[in-house]
């Protein structure tokens, strides 16, 4: 499995590393996890990021946005047309995270929300990154 975020792809060199681990992933049938945190101002000049972000969604299987990244990238809409504006781009499992009211997650044909397991948020530092080291 290949796991990367939008850090590494946010500025040159790292960038051309993460599309080169890409491509051999591709080539090798290895599955490619994304966790699409953008944010606007982590991008240099030399593309435009959430474009960027879309292009490289083509190329992977898994993403966890939050429902913040995912409203970066795509703009206010229903949790539902989030995840299916993940999966237009061909990616096959959609974990979107809700913060206190858990996880929505869909494979195109199925949508399945679960519950937080959290019974108080006092800070979601490192949340995402908790999630995803669970998960995978």
């Amino acid at each position: 499995m290949l796991h990367f975020s939008c850090w590494p792809i946010s500025k040159r060199p790292s960038r051309d590393v993460v599309e080169s681990l890409i491509k051999t992933a591709k080539e090798n049938e290895v599955l490619i996890s994304f966790d699409p945190n953008y944010h606007p101002n982590l991008f240099d000049d030399e593309v435009e990021g959430r474009k960027y972000v879309k292009e490289i969604l083509k190329h992977v299987d898994i993403v966890k946005p939050s429902l913040d990244d995912a409203e970066r990238i795509f703009g206010v809409d229903t949790e539902e047309n989030h995840i299916k504006n993940f999966l237009n781009f061909g990616v096959k499992l959609v974990m979107l995270t809700l913060g206190r009211d858990g996880v929505l997650v869909s494979n195109g044909k199925e949508y399945i929300k679960l519950p937080s397991l959290a019974t108080e948020v006092v800070d979601t530092t490192g949340a995402g990154d908790a999630f995803w080291s669970g998960f995978l």
